[in-house]
């Protein structure tokens, strides 16, 4: 439960962040949340190995291939 704790906690971070825009910036607009399955996204913490192009090794899960190059 660990890492699902961590995930929460960003994803409040994130929340907090995008209401304080709203209440101190006066063109930001309320919050827009996102649709599931659009422009979706997570976060990757731990122990992240990138390999070759656009290959990574993640802990638990092994090697992934992204669709984006990543920097080495």
């Amino acid at each position: 439960m660990r890492y699902q704790n961590a995930h929460q906690g960003q994803a409040l971070r994130d929340l907090e962040r995008a209401f304080k825009n709203f209440l101190t910036i006066p063109k930001s607009g309320f919050p827009q949340f996102k649709k599931k399955g659009k422009k979706d996204s997570f976060y990757l913490e731990g122990s992240i190995k990138i390999l070759q192009g656009n290959y990574i090794k993640l802990a638990r899960i092994g090697i992934v291939k992204t669709y984006e190059i990543l920097p080495s």
